[in-house]
């Protein structure tokens, strides 16, 4: 099984490589190919993120600038089951 998470633009991109970049993004930049491909993690991985995140909520910036990819991270982590 894996999760997925809807393909990025270019801007939702740059915005999580500067996440990345600054510790912010839990990992989730691993995962993702390029802009506009969907995006698809393991479910093994997928429970990494989630830990990633339950264990320092400070490790994904939800405020980050990009509403449209906080929508898409957010509905990929809250898939999660």
């Amino acid at each position: 099984m894996s999760y997925k998470i809807e393909p990025l633009t270019v801007e939702e991109f740059e915005t999580l490589c500067w996440l990345n970049d600054h510790g912010y993004d839990a990992g989730i930049l691993t995962h993702v190919p390029s802009p506009g491909e969907l995006i698809e993690i393991s479910e093994p991985d997928a429970w990494k993120v989630q830990e990633e995140i339950d264990l320092d909520p400070g490790a994904f910036l939800t405020c980050n600038g990009s509403e449209s990819l906080n929508e898409k991270i957010w509905k990929f982590i809250n898939s999660i089951v």
